[in-house]
């Protein structure tokens, strides 16, 4: 029984579907699988009963669910008091979460800049899963998270901080030698049947009238997607090269090479948040931090 079995479990447990719970862990449906299998084999017992429409928890599924629940709730206590007591001894250190996407965009200046305030605080930046983010502030892991998506969950847990830093206008890339490249504005519906990429990582859009533009670009079955990953130089390529075109925030295409951006009528945003537990117990370290982020202006990034 490892750490990933058990939250694959629970995934499968809140979305009743293998493939759903894939899509939300970013995961690999036959991962899902897999360790689903694993733990039944372990345990000796047979954990959901299937169906064409999903899943369901037998009686023994759900009382390996409890024991997890209970594994759980006690594993965060104590390492968050761990956590907790190494802070307030004076820690010196910062664990900075982000994404693939939005990690570059705080250099040159937003991470450094910092760093030549306050050269005795020593940064630890990783990129984690976006799905990890309620995980890691809850349990410790990470003092901040640099999110472009807030999910319903994260949104209304009150004891998350939660602070918008900058938007993005969305556009359409494609390469410049594309026939649209030309177009000043274009809008959803002249995209119909265009060979697109998409990132692994959802984006938080605005919504346009009744229709969320996020379901629309990043829906798995759709058939315009020939490309999806989370490596932006490898959708630059394939967009510079005319193979795919793409919904992207304007501030990470901007300086791509032989890509043309044309805005979208109606004008989409990308938000991008700055995440805490404003319940942890914070060293100076992190107050000063939270100061930094408070007086900074993103308009530069």
């Amino acid at each position: 029984m490892t750490l990933t079995q058990m939250t694959y479990f629970d995934a499968v447990c809140k979305y009743k579907n293998v493939t759903k719970a894939a899509e939300a862990l970013f995961v690999s449906r036959s991962a899902v699988s897999r360790a689903l299998k694993e733990l039944e084999a372990e345990w000796n017992l047979v954990l959901f009963k299937r169906s064409r429409t999903g899943v369901e928890l037998t009686e023994d599924g759900e009382k390996i669910r409890e024991m997890f629940s209970e594994f759980n709730r006690a594993y965060s206590t104590l390492k968050k008091s761990i956590l907790d007591t190494k802070r307030t001894a004076g820690r010196t250190e910062l664990h900075i979460g982000i994404t693939t996407t939005t990690g570059s965009r705080f250099f040159p200046d937003f991470f450094p800049g910092f760093k030549k305030i306050h050269p005795e605080i020593r940064l630890s930046i990783r990129e984690h899963p976006i799905y990890e983010c309620m995980e890691a502030l809850t349990s410790g892991d990470c003092d901040f998270f640099i999110t472009p998506h807030i999910n319903k969950e994260v949104g209304q847990a009150d004891y998350l901080e939660k602070k918008l830093l900058y938007d993005s206008e969305m556009v359409f890339c494609v390469s410049s030698d594309h026939p649209l490249a030309k177009d000043k504005t274009i809008s959803i519906s002249q995209l119909k049947g265009i060979d697109r990429a998409s990132l692994l990582t959802p984006l938080t859009f605005d919504i346009i009238g009744e229709t969320f533009l996020g379901s629309l670009l990043d829906c798995d079955d759709d058939d315009e997607i020939i490309l999806k990953t989370s490596q932006q130089e490898l959708i630059h390529k394939a967009i510079a090269s005319n193979f795919v075109t793409a919904f992207l925030p304007l501030d990470m295409v901007q300086g791509w090479e032989n890509v043309s951006s044309i805005s979208l009528d109606p004008v989409s945003h990308n938000s991008v948040y700055m995440v805490w537990n404003k319940n942890a117990s914070y060293s100076d370290a992190c107050s000063f931090f939270i100061e930094y982020i408070r007086h900074y202006d993103f308009s530069i990034l």
